[in-house]
């Protein structure tokens, strides 16, 4: 899944299998409420009614720069 381009909730839920099993029997609601964790996290990035990964947080997260440790 490219990180560089906004996605609905639906092309979210139909992205991955593990997320569509994830969802399989919710709501919108459910989702809606993760992605808005998410956004507080600083995690996503949301624009109208798309979402879209906050990748540069995301690779400091995951590859931090020798100067932080």
């Amino acid at each position: 899944m490219p990180t560089d381009k906004e996605y609905s909730i639906d092309e979210i839920i139909e992205s991955n299998t593990k997320i569509t099993k994830w969802y399989v029997g919710k709501n919108k609601k459910t989702i809606t409420r993760d992605l808005k964790e998410l956004q507080e996290l600083g995690l996503v990035v949301k624009n109208k009614s798309r979402y879209k990964a906050n990748i540069d947080l995301v690779n400091k997260l995951v590859f931090p720069s020798k100067s932080t440790k």
